[in-house]
């Protein structure tokens, strides 16, 4: 999370997207999103721009939820993206190595 925002510009430009997922060391472990529209601002007025003022909380849904509630919070919170939670412990590894 310590992107600059011309390294910000260069990722939204070159991937053609409007939302990015921000991770903190690794892919996996997500932080939140940024939508496009909330980094317009600091490239138009030239502010400083502080990433922890446009990032947005991710919508995280469990590993087993069922897809038709996970739609429908989808409907309910006008949500486009989701991040599948899963768990990690031993049992879970194990269980997907059988």
């Amino acid at each position: 999370m310590k992107s600059s925002i011309q390294q910000i510009l260069d990722i939204i430009l070159s991937a053609e997207f409007s939302r990015f997922p921000v991770y903190k060391g690794r892919l996996d472990n997500i932080e939140g999103l940024i939508h496009v529209k909330d980094v317009i601002p600091y490239l138009i007025d030239n502010k400083e721009f502080n990433i922890n003022k446009v990032i947005r909380k991710p919508f995280l849904v469990p590993e087993l939820a069922s897809l038709d509630n996970v739609l429908l919070q989808m409907q309910e919170t006008a949500n486009q993206i989701i991040i599948e939670q899963m768990k990690e412990n031993e049992e879970d590894e194990n269980r997907c190595q059988e």
